[in-house]
């Protein structure tokens, strides 16, 4: 794998499908620095949306610096959202993949918000570098796909389907030298084996919920999911990583899903010169029907792998 950036602070950023009524809550939730969150101390802000805020903090006696995701004050009484919150820490923990951020603690505050207590990651989100570096070469989005997938493998093992894979979900930085990659934000995970988890979850038919842009037909409609939904979220990223922008774009969100539910996918090569094989493996994904996709992450990664050695 190349080097990738320097690590750095990880900037402040609004990943939320919600992002909006994130943003009317912000002022009323935001800890200050030099806030308790338990046994730690608030330093700073470094995300914020439709869930919550996440901060950077340290523990008052040990001095182990961490991440805290706070879930939203006008959340905390909605048992859906809170189920979410404990799901996805539940989910994460049952996993414990490395390319997956580890989260330490579960807590609550005196108020009843609940919080996470997760590893501090130094680097950069994935669609951040995108933007700065501009498309990746097929032979670079694979060095960044490859872990991507073993976390995305690993979490289908357990019954964890993510839906809502998306570069933004993704971090990359170093760790000792060496660079790392994270996926990031189970908290709209769905689980399809909840033995293995130990937590119930539902999502009533006919509703959906992820981001537009990455969303499977299967998910916009709000019928069942398997890892055959992320998949075709994987074939959305490789074609954001290979041409810098996202296969559907629209001003409104019901339009971009109309797109993803009723129209042919664009190749990669309407946008950059990448080869047949490497736009059949995007199309792929993207199929319609889940049926006509590859059958699982690791499937996807070997047809991707062949294509950029062809």
């Amino acid at each position: 794998m190349s080097k990738l950036p320097p690590s750095k602070p990880t900037p402040l950023r609004t990943t939320d499908p919600d992002r909006g009524s994130g943003s009317r809550t912000q002022a009323a939730d935001e800890f200050q620095p030099g806030s308790r969150i338990g046994d730690y101390m608030v330093e700073r802000l470094i995300a914020h949306g439709g869930c919550g805020h996440v901060y950077a903090a340290e523990h008052t006696v040990l001095g182990r610096r961490a991440a805290l995701k706070v879930l939203r004050r006008d959340l905390s009484t909605a048992q859906d959202a809170v189920n979410r919150f404990v799901r996805e820490a539940r989910a994460v923990n049952a996993i414990r993949h490395p390319n997956i951020v580890d989260i330490y603690e579960f807590g609550r505050l005196p108020d009843g918000r609940p919080y996470h207590v997760m590893e501090l990651l130094e680097g950069d989100e994935l669609e951040a570098i995108l933007r700065h570096d501009g498309p990746f070469s097929p032979a670079r989005a694979l060095e960044v796909l490859r872990p991507v997938c073993s976390a995305v493998e690993a979490a289908h093992a357990m019954g964890v389907i993510h839906r809502d894979l998306k570069a933004s979900n993704i971090m990359l930085g170093t760790r000792d030298g060496q660079p790392l990659v994270k996926l990031l934000d189970f908290g709209i995970a769905k689980l399809i084996d909840r033995s293995a988890i130990g937590v119930t979850t539902s999502t009533p038919i006919g509703q959906h919920i992820g981001t537009p842009y990455a969303m499977a037909p299967e998910q916009i409609r709000g019928t069942a999911v398997d890892a055959r939904t992320d998949v075709y979220a994987m074939g959305v990223l490789l074609f954001q990583l290979l041409t810098g922008r996202v296969p559907f774009q629209a001003d409104d969100n019901q339009e971009i899903e109309r797109m993803h539910l009723t129209l042919e996918p664009p190749k990669p090569s309407r946008y950059v010169d990448v080869s047949p094989q490497v736009d059949m493996v995007v199309l792929c994904c993207m199929a319609k029907q889940p049926e006509a996709r590859y059958p699982s992450v690791r499937a996807f990664l070997a047809a991707l792998e062949a294509a950029v050695a062809a």
